[in-house]
């Protein structure tokens, strides 16, 4: 069978191009790159606050906190709402990308528009799910720092290094480690396969979890595992070839949407390696369109090519598949 899409090149169009560049660089907003902070300078080469080179006094600053306590958590309060709000501004983008993106490839399009406001309710439903998980993590994370410091508390009374201080130790390097590796394993999952999945049977988060775990993860975790094995070593060589392209473009791939755009072929390459690997469970886990003659539902299989307006399945009334409308099946 070979596929009307994802194909880049199957016809070239920049358009679609330049659309389905931007609907990934809206899926991973925020997920790669970062803001490098000026080093704080050491003072070196100066003379310094303090008398012949030493530690220079700050008996100024402790004072000036002092005097100014109100301002300071105000200003620090304000700073975290602040920047709180932006992420989840982007969280909110790039849940909502997810599926544009997922959309483009299974249809072999680039638009932007229609997706955007197709996916409201699933990019929130993913949206939400984040949030909880963030905040799931961020209790976790300080429920343990709180439990290490009661331990450690008596040698920080004492002001010595025994027993409880290596106790409070022995839990945060458990713990935090543990906590963050199942944050970032359920991360994983839910772009690799539980999004596709409330894309494909239109489902929320956690009834897309249910279905994916008794469908797919149940019976093959070796599978999953050596697919995930497979996909780190593509990735190593996406790696590669990703910093001989900023190389050879002089950091320009660096630059956010047009790096995308650059390499759209590399995205596209990964997030279609994930994809086709959950159609190998059958039917109702098909998301690319085939030019085999007819569409079938994703549940019971009936063929939807003559049924470009329905919204669910004449035969079952399940979902039919996103955006039949727009390729004009008739």
């Amino acid at each position: 069978m070979e596929p009307d899409g994802p194909g880049l090149f199957k016809p070239f169009d920049l358009g679609k191009w330049f659309g389905l560049g931007f609907c990934f660089f809206l899926a991973y907003l925020g997920r790669s790159g970062g803001i490098r902070f000026p080093s704080i300078p050491t003072g070196g080469g100066g003379s310094g606050g303090g008398s012949g080179g030493g530690a220079p006094d700050l008996d100024w600053v402790v004072d000036w906190i002092h005097s100014h306590v109100i301002q300071i958590v105000v200003a620090v309060t304000i700073t975290v709402v602040v920047l709180s709000l932006f992420w989840v501004l982007l969280l909110w983008v790039r849940c909502r990308g997810i599926f544009m993106m997922i959309d483009g490839l299974a249809l072999n399009r680039g638009r932007v528009r229609e997706p955007w406001r197709r996916y409201r309710e699933l990019g929130n439903s993913l949206l939400g799910f984040s949030l909880m998980l963030f905040l799931a993590v961020s209790a976790v994370m300080l429920i343990t720092l709180g439990v290490a410091g009661l331990i450690a508390w008596p040698d920080i009374v004492d002001e010595t290094f025994g027993t409880s201080a290596i106790w409070a130790i022995i839990v945060l390097v458990v713990v935090i480690p543990l906590v963050g590796v199942n944050a970032a394993i359920i991360e994983m999952l839910l772009i690799d396969f539980i999004a596709p999945t409330m894309y494909i049977h239109g489902l929320r988060v956690v009834p897309a979890w249910k279905l994916w775990y008794a469908q797919v993860f149940k019976g093959h975790f070796w599978l999953l595992t050596l697919f995930y094995l497979m996909k780190m070593l593509l990735g190593m060589a996406v790696a590669s070839a990703t910093i001989l392209a900023m190389c050879l473009t002089c950091c320009i791939v660096l630059l956010p949407y047009i790096g995308t755009v650059i390499l759209l072929p590399a995205f596209v390459f990964m997030r279609c390696y994930t994809l086709y690997f959950l159609e190998q469970f059958g039917e109702p886990w098909r998301l690319f369109v085939y030019d085999t003659g007819g569409i079938p539902c994703g549940t019971c299989g009936y063929d939807l090519r003559g049924n470009p307006e329905a919204l669910t399945c004449p035969e079952c009334g399940s979902p039919t598949p996103p955006g039949l409308s727009d390729l004009g099946f008739d």
